[in-house]
């Protein structure tokens, strides 16, 4: 297939990242640059600049959210940015490239000399690739906007580094229509989002009716003019998500970021200006197009690492995929009838899970102390123990109905004590456990579990919002 030129012209990738439990490893930047040659490649042909955003104080429990490592985290995180760098110009094939070396500093806040950050800039000669490296955190916002003035394409991708593609992404036909559609007067499309799969019933929420007319008067078939026949569906968005975006630069910089004042020290975006542009939009401000924000609908784009799938509809209830877990099984133990019906301990022995956001593990303690009630449905009712990649150990008991077809579908509740996971225990989780196959012999099972997802952060789920994002 012929490469388009034309989006490495128009667009700039941005990459944000900062210390995580994974370093020194590089497995989440490589895991999105994997995800760039599978689902949009034209990203990789694209200029790149990595903000590499550090910590603000060494603690024996980390806190990355808020800036907070440990003594091993902190000293792992300057061969981390040293990995990353080595990926970076692998893949773009720029090892041993010359660099030019520039400072500045990111202001905020009042004019106080004390608040501000200074970092460096280093960039290869042809400004292909650009590393961003700052003295003291900037916070995400902070991060982006000091990208923003490097950047000399007209189109930014911000791609934070814990969010993978796992579908096909036509960037080329929306950046083409985001140019078509630039001054146009009634709809401006200056930003598209990757948006979570519980906004699907966005567009048609009940709620906000003035909201609702404008989502329908302005959801509909946008075509690429470059490609007459090419359409991409797109619905009007209330919110500034942090998630991967397209988005306008001059508008980033004239909308997000008009002066000192619009972001502190570790803001972020959607948390500053995305709650402050829903709470305006609810009030009947839309109308002057101050957001001009755009959302795909579309069942090919995919968003929090979860593939919208074409059969999915609009109020399917909104989960994020959280990993599967292939479990194997030690010999049952019946314990006899109970009037209900009989129980049997199947020991879980060990196994493996895998996820966007956590893996590892699963330790050789726990079991399932299943019931086969009366009437022959066998219900689970499993405790056991997860160890994530970096040491973390995670309670999980999970219990629910078997179907008719062998699936079993469970409820999961997690307990996780290390301030990185802590999320879990405020998630709704579900699970589906497939028939197990012929061959497994019943020495082993495999459950994909998924989550109710949070607005930008686990941490922060509103489950008032689960399946809709404007409220």
């Amino acid at each position: 297939m012929t490469q388009d030129t034309t989006v490495p012209k128009l667009v700039t990738v941005i990459i944000t990242t900062s210390p995580t439990p994974s370093a020194p490893s590089t497995e989440l930047v490589s895991a999105v640059l994997e995800s760039f040659e599978e689902h949009c490649r034209a990203l990789t042909f694209c200029s790149v600049i990595v903000v590499f955003d550090t910590f603000d104080q060494i603690v024996p429990t980390a806190r990355l959210k808020k800036g907070q490592v440990t003594p091993q985290q902190a000293a792992d995180f300057d061969e981390y940015k040293k990995n990353v760098k080595e990926l970076l110009l692998t893949k773009y094939r720029h090892v041993g490239a010359d660099f030019t070396l520039r400072r500045a500093t990111a202001e905020y806040g009042s004019p106080n000399p004390q608040n501000t950050v200074d970092y460096t800039i280093s960039q290869t000669s042809d400004k292909r690739v650009a590393f961003i490296e700052s003295s003291r955190r900037l916070g995400f916002g902070l991060a982006v906007r000091s990208a923003l003035r490097v950047t000399q394409t007209p189109f930014v991708w911000v791609q934070q580094h814990d969010w993978a593609l796992v579908a096909d992404f036509p960037v080329a036909p929306l950046v083409q229509i985001m140019k078509a559609y630039d001054k146009h007067p009634e709809t401006p499309i200056k930003y598209i989002c990757l948006a979570a799969i519980r906004m699907l019933s966005h567009a048609i929420s009940e709620q906000h009716p003035a909201l609702r007319e404008l989502s329908t008067s302005r959801t509909k078939d946008y075509e690429d003019p470059t490609h007459p026949g090419v359409k991409i569906p797109l619905t009007p968005i209330y919110f500034w998500h942090d998630k991967p975006h397209l988005a306008s630069t001059a508008h980033y910089l004239e909308r997000v970021f008009p002066s000192r004042l619009a972001m502190l020290r570790g803001d972020f975006i959607e948390d500053k200006i995305g709650q402050r542009a829903r709470a305006q939009m609810k009030e009947g401000l839309f109308k002057d197009n101050s957001i001009d924000t755009m959302r795909l609908l579309t069942p090919l784009i995919i968003a929090s690492n979860a593939i919208l799938a074409a059969s999915q509809l609009m109020g399917t209830p909104s989960y994020e995929y959280l990993y599967t877990v292939n479990a194997t099984l030690g010999e049952r133990w019946p314990i006899g009838d109970y009037g209900q019906g009989t129980r049997v301990v199947i020991p879980i022995t060990g196994g493996t899970f895998k996820g966007p956001k956590l893996s590892g593990t699963v330790t050789n303690l726990g079991a399932d102390w299943g019931l086969t009630d009366t009437k022959g449905v066998f219900f689970p009712d499993t405790r056991y123990n997860l160890r994530t990649h970096d040491g973390v150990d995670i309670y999980i008991q999970t219990s629910g109905p078997t179907q008719p077809d062998g699936r079993t579908l469970l409820r999961g509740v997690f307990q996780a004590a290390h301030p990185d996971y802590e999320w879990l225990n405020y998630v709704l989780a579900v699970g589906v456990l497939q028939r197990p196959p012929v061959e497994s012999k019943g020495k082993y099972v495999v459950i994909d579990m998924w989550a109710g997802e949070a607005d930008g952060d686990m941490a922060r789920m509103d489950i008032n919002s689960l399946w809709m994002d404007m409220a």
